[in-house]
């Protein structure tokens, strides 16, 4: 049986291959550094520099960590922000208002280290972010606004941490 692609994966042109390259030298990063700063593993960011598809949340949060964004099918530096795609129910805003997050999670004390690091630039992406920690009860609350430009960063972010929590409720 043939295996189905992933719908929200994306893979680089041989234009955004070379301006990862470049960044990666310039930081002289390594391949597991670069994965562990955008919280993924290896394998994704070789097949990310092979020109195969990715999951579109890894390859934000590793775009990000170098400074690049994806724009139709090539890699450009940050300039203007693009619009993203909002979640389903969301509506449009204007380019003036704030856009909001609620995320309630339950975590596991042997996950909390991936976590903290998740929040942290959960949090950078965020205005005004309030993060409670209730390490008795495994439990941690965000609560956030953001700009439309953040908003596929995040998405990442949240989509990254909803795989380390055993349950999790987000709310846009």
């Amino acid at each position: 049986m043939k295996k189905q692609r992933n719908r929200n994966s994306i893979a680089l042109s041989d234009l955004g291959i070379q301006a990862v390259r470049e960044a990666l030298a310039l930081r002289q990063w390594s391949y597991d550094g670069w994965a562990d700063k955008a919280f993924t593993c290896t394998s994704t960011v070789k097949r990310l520099l092979s020109g195969t598809p990715v999951d579109s949340s890894n390859l934000y949060c590793l775009l990000q960590q170098l400074g690049l964004t994806v724009e139709d099918g090539y890699i450009r530096k940050k300039t203007a922000s693009a619009t993203p795609t909002l979640p389903p129910g969301s509506q449009y805003l204007s380019s003036r208002e704030l856009l909001g997050v609620l995320m309630i999670g339950k975590f596991t004390q042997d996950k909390l280290p991936r976590i903290e690091r998740a929040l942290k630039q959960l949090q950078a992406l965020l205005v005004d972010a309030e993060i409670t920690f209730n390490n008795e009860k495994g439990m941690v609350t965000v609560h956030g606004e953001f700009s439309e430009e953040n908003k596929e960063l995040i998405e990442a972010t949240i989509i990254h941490l909803e795989k380390l929590f055993d349950y999790s409720k987000v709310t846009w």
